[in-house]
């Protein structure tokens, strides 16, 4: 690397063309490629012109005044005297001028780079925090996605038709009872039949649980999941004996089908909490959503 005299020698020498072509080509793409290099060359540029014309037009400025003052008095080796005095005066003064200059140029170059370094740094703290949190964003709808198909997977693995409870299976004769026939239809698996008549007969007798029961059933059966939800929490607040924790399997099965699966967890915790046909299959469905 050049030292400053080095580089002051070399700046005169590209001033005064004194460098060879290869030099000046060399010299030339430096001034291109290298900005410290090139702001060197520019100060280095100014100081040099500011010299000339300060010291041209100062000295000019000084001759004549003191030739009018002392016109009569001086010879030509005061006279040559005067001019080195005056023109070293000023390049004293120029000199001291240009490297307070160069040290704030310096200064502000070095304050320049260290603020952008700073921004720089802030932009990428920035930019990472975002890539961060969405990430995180990314992985949570991830997370919640999986979530949702286990839900769906559960629900079809576990959800099975109540069993026909109130009236004996018909050996192939429809039943004249408006109830019986509804769940004739119901064994056979015509679950939109049987929730017609299941309608109408909640329709005329609100209060008859078992009705109430087995429409949930059908509604559930042929894909009315809010409907089937509805009554089935409806009777859960009664806490009939013969159907309470069916009533909580179901509207846990519900509540996954759905993904509604936090209501469903707490559904499925409820159910462990004693011993009940449905308290072993809740707590397996809690650990996978646990793993």
């Amino acid at each position: 690397m050049l030292e400053n005299e080095q580089i002051n020698e070399y700046f005169d020498r590209y001033i005064r063309n004194e460098l060879t072509d290869n030099e000046r080509v060399e010299f030339e793409n430096r001034l291109i490629s290298d900005e410290t290099f090139g702001l060197d060359f520019k100060l280095y540029s100014d100081i040099v012109m500011g010299i000339k014309i300060a010291s041209e037009d100062k000295l000019r400025e000084k001759l004549t005044e003191w030739d009018e003052q002392n016109k009569s008095n001086i010879k030509g080796k005061t006279v040559l005297r005067v001019m080195y005095l005056a023109a070293a005066a000023i390049i004293v003064l120029v000199i001291g001028v240009a490297i307070v200059f160069k040290f704030q140029q310096k200064q502000t170059h070095d304050d320049i780079i260290a603020a952008n370094e700073k921004i720089i740094d802030k932009d990428s703290s920035l930019y990472k925090d975002k890539q961060s949190e969405k990430i995180t964003e990314e992985q949570k709808q991830q997370n919640a996605n999986e979530e949702k198909l286990l839900a769906l997977n559960l629900y079809d693995q576990n959800y099975k038709q109540y069993p026909n409870k109130v009236f004996p299976k018909s050996r192939g004769e429809i039943p004249s009872d408006s109830f019986a026939r509804a769940m004739y239809y119901y064994d056979q698996q015509e679950y939109k039949l049987s929730q017609e008549l299941l309608l109408q007969l909640n329709l005329s007798d609100p209060e008859n649980i078992d009705i109430s029961y087995y429409l949930a059933m059908t509604e559930m059966a042929i894909g009315h999941f809010n409907n089937a939800l509805k009554i089935l929490l409806e009777l859960e607040k009664l806490k009939p004996v013969k159907y309470y924790h069916a009533c909580m399997w179901y509207i846990g099965l519900l509540y996954l089908q759905l993904e509604k699966i936090d209501l469903a967890k707490t559904q499925f915790e409820k159910l462990i909490e004693s011993k009940n046909p449905y308290s072993i299959a809740s707590e397996n469905i809690l650990k996978l959503f646990n793993k």
